[in-house]
C-alpha cells in the first residue's frame, strides 16, 4: 500500500512538473519548488500553529511592499501575504475540507453588513472599465480582509492571544525605530527600488530643501503612519497595565508617538488625537488642558524657526489649496455618476476631463493627482452613494457592536479581555477617522490589518456573542488580576 502511494506520488509530481513546464515555462519549475514548500511549510503550520498569527502580522508590517515572488503568467505573490496565504489554506482545510473545526461567524450583523459592503461596491465593477491593479487592490484589502477576520476569529484563543497582542506591539515598535533612523539619516532602500514615487526620494528632498517623510517599508508614507497609529493603542495597553508613570513601556509609547510625529501624517495625527479623547477617558482633561496651549507654543516656535521641516509642512498653504482643488473636482464627478461610481482607482482616468478653469494660487502639477485623499469622498466618486452608504454602514455597526461587547466582558469581570477588544476599537477607529484625510481604503497593509483586529476583537467576545470556541471561549479569563498578565 506504501508503495502504491509512493509511485502515485511520483507520477503525480512527474506530471505535474511537465504540466507546468508546458504552459509556464522555465518559471513552471520554480512554481513547482514553491508549492511543494508551501506544502511543508503548511505541514509545519499545521503542528505549531499558534506563533503563526503574531508571526503574520509581523510580516506584514516589516516585510517592504515591493519583496515578493514574481511567476511568469501568474500575479505576483508579496512577501507580507505569504503567511497569510498559507493559513487560508490551512484554514481551509480545516473547517471545509477536512470539518476538523467548527466555524463561527461571530456578530451576524456585522458579517451581513460586510457582505452587503462588498456586493454594492462590487456593482461598479460590472458597470465600469478596469484594470489589473484596481482588482488586485480590491481583492488585497476588502475580499482578503474578510478572510481575515474569519481567521483571526475562529484561530485566536486564550493559548495564542498573547503571541497576537505581542506581535502588534513588536511590529508597532520595529516600524517606529525604523522610521526614525529613517528620518534621521533621510535615507531609505525603498527609495532606491522605486521608479515613479508620489513624494520627494531623500535625495531630492535634500535639493528642493521640502519635508521628506519616512516610509519605512510602505509604498505610502501616509499608510506608514496610519498603520504605526493603530498599533499605538496596544503599545499604551502594554504601558497602563505596568501602573507605573515611568517604564519601559511608558518609553515605548513615546517612542511610537515621536515616530507618529515626524511622519508629518496630519489625518493620523487628528486620528489619534480624537481617538484618545473618545476612548481614553483619563486622558480627555489633560488634552483639553494642554492641547491649546501645546498648538500656541508650537505655533510659536514653527514662527521662529521657519526652515524646519516640522514648520514648512505646517504652513504650507499648497496642500490645502491643492485638497480644496480636487476635492470640487471628485463633487463635480460624482454629480455625474451618483449611484455606482466611476469605479474603483477610476478617479485618476477620469480627473482631468473635469478640470475647467485652474486658479492662479494652484501650484501642483494637476497631471500627478491620482486620489481625492479622503476615503469617503473616494469611494463616493469609485463606489457612488450605494458604495458610500454601505461602508459608513459596515464600519458603524462593527464599531457600535464591539464597543457593546466591550461593556459586557467589563461588567462579566473579563476585564483583560475587554481591555484588549478596547483596543481593536480604538485602531479601528484611527483607521477610519484617518479616512479623513486619507484614502486608506486603498492602503492594502493597513486595511488588512483593521480587518485583522475586528476578527481579534470580536473573538474575545465570551459570552457576549456566539464565537469560534464555544465553551474554551467562555471560561474564565486568564490568571492574574492585571491587564497584562496573559500577554
Amino acid at each position: 500500500m506504501n508503495r502504491n502511494l509512493y509511485t502515485i506520488f511520483s507520477l503525480a509530481t512527474g506530471m505535474s512538473l511537465l504540466l507546468l513546464l508546458t504552459v509556464f515555462g522555465e518559471s513552471g519549475g520554480f512554481l513547482l519548488a514553491s508549492l511543494l514548500t508551501g506544502s511543508l511549510a503548511l505541514l509545519f503550520l499545521i503542528q505549531y500553529k499558534r506563533p503563526v498569527l503574531g508571526l503574520a502580522i509581523i510580516l506584514l508590517g516589516i516585510g517592504p511592499w515591493y519583496w515578493g515572488i514574481d511567476i511568469g503568467k501568474l500575479p505576483k505573490v508579496f512577501v507580507d501575504e505569504m503567511l497569510l496565504l498559507l493559513y487560508t489554506v490551512y484554514f481551509f482545510l480545516s473547517y471545509a475540507a477536512l470539518r476538523q473545526k467548527r466555524l463561527f461567524t461571530g456578530d451576524k450583523l456585522t458579517v451581513m453588513s460586510l457582505i452587503i459592503m462588498l456586493c454594492t461596491q462590487s456593482v461598479s465593477f460590472l458597470y465600469n472599465e478596469t484594470n489589473y491593479d484596481a482588482v488586485r487592490n480590491y481583492l488585497e484589502t476588502y475580499v482578503f480582509g474578510i478572510l481575515l477576520y474569519f481567521i483571526f476569529l475562529n484561530e485566536t484563543d486564550e493559548k495564542n492571544l498573547g503571541f497576537i497582542v505581542n506581535a502588534i506591539v513588536l511590529t508597532t515598535v520595529l516600524l517606529s525605530i525604523a522610521m526614525l533612523v529613517e528620518w534621521a539619516l533621510n535615507y531609505n532602500p525603498v527609495m532606491e527600488r522605486a521608479e515613479d514615487m508620489l513624494y520627494l526620494s531623500p535625495q531630492l528632498s535634500r535639493i528642493t530643501g521640502n519635508v521628506y517623510r519616512p516610509y519605512a517599508t510602505f509604498f505610502h508614507p501616509s499608510e506608514s503612519g496610519t498603520f504605526l497609529a493603530m498599533g499605538l493603542p496596544f503599545v499604551y495597553y502594554k504601558a497602563a497595565a505596568s501602573r507605573k508613570l515611568w517604564s519601559w513601556e511608558a518609553l515605548l509609547v513615546a517612542l511610537v508617538l515621536a515616530a507618529i510625529v515626524i511622519n508629518y501624517t496630519r489625518g493620523v495625527w487628528l486620528a489619534v488625537w480624537l481617538c484618545a479623547f473618545i476612548y481614553i477617558r483619563q486622558l480627555r482633561r489633560p488634552l483639553l488642558y494642554f492641547t491649546l496651549p501645546a498648538i500656541i507654543l508650537g505655533v510659536l516656535i514653527a514662527s521662529v524657526f521657519q526652515d524646519a521641516p516640522f514648520a514648512r509642512r505646517l504652513f504650507d498653504p499648497t496642500n490645502i489649496i491643492a485638497r480644496i482643488f480636487y476635492w470640487d473636482i471628485a463633487l463635480d464627478i460624482f454629480k455625474q455618476h451618483p449611484l455606482i461610481g466611476v469605479g474603483h482607482m477610476n478617479f485618476k482616468n477620469v480627473y482631468l476631463d473635469f478640470v475647467r478653469n485652474i486658479s492662479s494660487g494652484v501650484e501642483f502639477d494637476i497631471r500627478r493627482v491620482v486620489v481625492p485623499d479622503s476615503l469617503y469622498l473616494s469611494t463616493l466618486v469609485e463606489f457612488g452613494l450605494l458604495g458610500l452608504g454601505s461602508l459608513l454602514a459596515f464600519w458603524s455597526i462593527a464599531i457600535t457592536r464591539l464597543r457593546r461587547a466591550d461593556v459586557q466582558l467589563k461588567v462579566q469581570l473579563r476585564g483583560p479581555y475587554g481591555d484588549l477588544a478596547a483596543c481593536c476599537i480604538q485602531g479601528i477607529s484611527i483607521y477610519i477617522l484617518a479616512g479623513l484625510l486619507a484614502d486608506v481604503h486603498q492602503f492594502t497593509k493597513a486595511t488588512k490589518l483593521a480587518f485583522i483586529l475586528l476578527g481579534f476583537g470580536f473573538s474575545m467576545m465570551g459570552s457576549a456573542f456566539p464565537n469560534l470556541a464555544g465553551s474554551d471561549k467562555t471560561a474564565s479569563p486568564p490568571r492574574g488580576s492585571q491587564a497584562g498578565d496573559q500577554t
